[in-house]
C-alpha cells in the first residue's frame, strides 16, 4: 500500500471510529482525560510520520490504539522525570548538614557517652543490647544464644536500656522500647 493511502487510512479510522478508539484506549490507560490526550497526540503523529517505513498495517484499529498506549506511557514517563521550579528551587537551597562541624562534632559525643553508658553493662547484658537493637536479633534467637529464657532477655534487655538512660539523662525507653517480637506466619505476635 503506498504510504499516503496508509495515512489516509488511518486518519479515516481515527475519524469515523474514535468514540469505539476511544473506549479501547480509556480500558487500557484507566482514565478518561488520558485516552482523549492520546488520541490527539496519535492524531498529530499520524499527520506527521514518515510513512515510508510501514508497509502493512495488518489491524489498523488495534495500531491506533497500541500507538495511543505508547504514547500516553511516553508522555508519564517525561512527566515523571521533570522537576517542577519550585522543586529545582529547593533542591539548590538545602543546606547540606551532614558536613555541618557542630553536627560532627555533637554527634561524636553522643557516641563517646553511649559507649561509656554500655561499659558499665555486664558482658551479657552488653551483648543483649547490641545483639537486640544493633544485629537486629529476635528475642527466641538471643536466648537460644545465651541459654536463657526469652523473659530473661526481656528482663536483660529492659535493664541495660534502663541504665543507658539513667547514663544518658534520657528517656531511652519510651523513644525505643524493649519488646522485638517477631510476628508469626499468621499475623499474630
Amino acid at each position: 500500500m503506498l504510504p499516503e493511502k496508509i495515512r489516509e487510512l488511518l486518519r479515516n479510522l481515527l475519524t469515523s471510529h474514535y468514540a469505539e478508539l476511544r473506549k479501547r484506549i480509556e480500558f487500557r490507560l484507566g482514565s478518561p482525560e488520558q485516552a482523549d490526550d492520546a488520541l490527539h497526540e496519535t492524531w498529530l503523529r499520524v499527520d506527521s510520520m514518515d510513512m515510508d517505513k510501514i508497509s502493512v498495517i495488518k489491524h489498523p484499529a488495534s495500531y491506533l490504539v497500541q500507538m495511543a498506549v505508547n504514547i500516553s506511557i511516553d508522555q508519564h514517563r517525561r512527566k515523571m522525570r521533570l522537576l517542577t521550579d519550585a522543586e529545582i528551587d529547593e533542591m539548590v537551597t538545602v543546606a547540606d548538614t551532614t558536613t555541618d562541624p557542630v553536627r560532627i562534632l555533637a554527634g561524636n559525643q553522643e557516641v563517646a557517652a553511649l559507649e561509656r553508658a554500655m561499659d558499665g553493662l555486664s558482658y551479657r547484658r552488653r551483648a543483649i543490647l547490641l545483639a537486640a537493637r544493633i544485629d537486629g536479633m529476635i528475642h527466641r534467637d538471643i536466648a537460644a544464644r545465651f541459654g536463657i529464657s526469652e523473659r530473661m532477655v526481656l528482663k536483660e534487655l529492659s535493664a541495660a536500656l534502663a541504665h543507658c538512660s539513667r547514663q544518658l539523662e534520657r528517656d531511652v525507653l519510651a523513644q525505643r522500647g524493649p519488646t522485638n517480637k517477631k510476628v508469626s506466619e499468621n499475623g499474630q505476635n
